[in-house]
This record gives C-alpha cells, sequence and structure tokens, in this order.
C-alpha cells in the first residue's frame, strides 16, 4: 500500500494517497504495532503528504511520533530515521499479493 500510495502522490492524486496511508498505517499498527519498520515509514509518509495538503498541526504530529519512534527502536543514526527526520519518503518492499 505504502508503494501505491507513492504512486498517487507521482500523479498528483495526494488526497487518495492519504486516505490509502490512513488505512494502511491503522492496519501496520494493529498488526505489527507502531513501532514496526513498516508502521514508521507509513506514518512518516503519511505526514508528509498531510502536510502536502494542508494539514499541518496533524503532519507535524505524526512526523515527530514517527521520528521518536525511528530513534528509539532502530537508533538516532540509522538511515531510517535520518530519512524521517529530513521528511524523505519511504518505500516498502512488503506489499500484499495481488488480488
Amino acid at each position: 500500500m505504502m508503494n501505491h500510495a507513492t504512486a498517487l502522490v507521482t500523479n498528483n492524486r495526494t488526497a487518495e494517497a492519504v486516505a490509502l496511508e490512513r488505512e494502511a498505517y491503522a492496519d501496520l499498527v494493529r498488526i505489527l504495532t507502531a513501532d514496526h519498520y513498516d508502521a514508521i515509514g507509513c506514518a512518516s509518509n503519511l505526514a508528509i503528504d498531510l502536510r502536502a495538503t494542508g494539514a499541518t498541526d496533524e503532519a507535524a504530529a505524526l512526523h515527530q511520533d514517527a521520528l521518536e519512534r525511528a530513534a528509539a527502536t532502530m537508533g538516532a543514526e540509522h538511515p531510517t530515521t535520518l530519512a524521517v527526520q529530513a521528511w524523505g519518503r519511504l518505500d516498502s518492499d512488503i506489499e500484499p499479493p495481488a488480488p
């Protein structure tokens, strides 16, 4: 779902990406916990896209949470933590099988 959301953003469909990312993030937190690498990446991407849609307060809070979780679980110098810190988009190589 994360890669699908990235494709939507690339095609100027950010609002659709936000909806997809919200669903993906909720599922990842429920299944893997909010501290899992993929949940952190999804939260970071959602924060980026929320900021792009003008939801800056929600984006800032989610970004801060993702950054804190990344630093706590992976370390402050981990590439993922640094990417989150820089508001960099993260992709996932874990995708559900196509229907």
